[in-house]
């Protein structure tokens, strides 16, 4: 969500060429973490995972700090999910 996506994709079946706009200059580390959080534990999406907290997005944020582009797809595949 901070640097967002660029690049084919497929979820649940389903193809997917686009970009998702990068966050990180728009919403701070409380917001992105209520998004985050809203998306991981949305039941009617069939999620059910727990909160993201504000002090996780202050690290990502900053190990990300001298990136400035989008992921891609297989980037994100090869990333934990503690990174």
């Amino acid at each position: 969500m901070l640097n967002g996506l660029q690049g084919p994709l497929e979820f649940q079946g389903q193809g997917y060429n686009g970009t998702m706009i990068p966050w990180k200059d728009s919403l701070n580390d409380e917001e992105i973490a209520a998004v985050l959080t809203y998306v991981r534990q949305n039941k009617d999406w069939g999620n059910n995972a727990p909160e993201v907290k504000p002090e996780r997005v202050k690290a990502v944020r900053e190990k990300l700090k001298d990136r400035n582009l989008p992921f891609t797809p297989e980037e994100l595949l090869k990333l934990s999910p503690a990174e």
